[in-house]
């Protein structure tokens, strides 16, 4: 669960800076998970079902293992070894993925693309994201190539989702975070995580959103 998540983030000491985050990609990719999950149940023909629950744990997860080597392979390999394998199969795919046409939108796309829209807890446009990648490896012309093709894909994701959404997912994105920055309530509809200096997780077990001032 979310709460379950939350607390080994606490447990494992991950900074402020990075709850910060985990915060603001779960938000995100909740969210966009349930706007997906409402356009599907509008739509004539029913789509994949969606769980804004795992959305949400998953953006919590997905930078567990920062800080190591391959950090989204090394927090899978710890998401499966604590028998948690729908969160692991998020968190593997984070930094980078593709989908076939023939395969609908997942948690999984949504978590990858939340965390590109995260710059720590500020919104940040997907072009904008990786264009600052391309400047920090501005000498290195097959790092800049590799970022070149990560940035296509996340951008084929982004056009896809919006057509299924019938609005841009960079929107809900930054309307999302506004709501955290103001410490309002966040997807699922309670207040979340407590800040620093507490140890434990507050909220309801769809809402690790904002804050509490």
């Amino acid at each position: 669960s979310p709460e379950e998540t939350w607390e080994l983030l606490r447990l494992r000491a991950v900074p402020e800076k990075g709850l910060r985050h985990a915060r603001a990609v779960g938000q995100v990719a909740c969210a966009l998970a349930e706007a997906l999950l409402a356009a599907r149940r509008a739509a004539p023909t029913a789509g994949a079902a969606l769980r804004p629950d795992l959305a949400l744990a998953g953006g919590l997860a997905h930078d567990i293992a920062k800080g190591q080597a391959r950090h989204e392979a090394a927090g899978a390999a710890l998401l499966e070894s604590l028998d948690l394998p729908d969160l692991a199969a998020l968190v593997r795919d984070h930094r980078d993925l593709s989908l076939p046409d023939a395969q609908p939108v997942t948690e999984r796309e949504l978590v990858y693309l939340a965390d590109k829209y995260c710059w720590g807890g500020q919104f940040v446009p997907v072009a904008q994201r990786f264009g600052q990648k391309l400047e920090a490896f501005a000498g290195d012309a097959a790092a800049c190539a590799a970022i070149r093709g990560r940035l296509g894909r996340a951008q084929a994701l982004e056009a896809r989702l919006a057509r299924e959404l019938g609005r841009a997912p960079a929107a809900i994105a930054q309307e999302t975070l506004a709501r955290l920055g103001k410490a309002m309530p966040g997807c699922g509809g309670a207040a979340g995580p407590a800040t620093e200096g507490s140890g434990r997780a507050e909220g309801s077990a769809q809402a690790f959103g904002a804050a509490r001032g």
